[in-house]
């Protein structure tokens, strides 16, 4: 990956997903507000896993807790694209266009990578679908 790349990446990381056991929610919550005091709950996807806006970066974030670790947060993954389907839309075209705009750029060709999705409830689609 380039570090132009690199760069725009980060820049772009100011949303978060925090993943916690439901019952110390509230204290992963702090945890991450210790090192980003500006941190704010967008939406809670499901019990235990929280979309977050922040004033910090990933990188940042992870550096802090390099240094000193939460107790409580099990994982944060910085956020690279937000797709919004309308209720009953064919969502496979613009999960196309999506990531060869936003996504693909960003990796490199011989490197493995992962994909995590969130789905809401009312979606006509299953995370398996959109992961293929």
């Amino acid at each position: 990956m380039s570090d132009d790349s690199l760069a725009l990446l980060e820049a772009q990381a100011f949303q978060l997903i925090l993943t916690a056991d439901e019952g110390s929610l509230d204290l992963a919550l702090k945890e991450l507000q210790r090192v980003d005091p500006g941190a704010t709950v967008a939406h809670e996807f499901a019990p235990g896993v929280l979309l977050l806006n922040g004033t910090k970066s990933f990188a940042d974030i992870a550096a802090a807790w390099e240094e000193q670790p939460p107790i409580f947060a099990r994982h944060i993954v910085p956020v690279q694209s937000v797709l919004y389907v309308d209720e009953g839309a064919d969502w496979r075209e613009v999960l196309e266009v999506a990531m060869v705009a936003e996504i693909l750029p960003y990796l490199e060709p011989d490197l493995p990578f992962s994909v995590q999705s969130r789905i809401f409830p009312h979606a006509p689609m299953k995370p398996f679908e959109v992961n293929q």
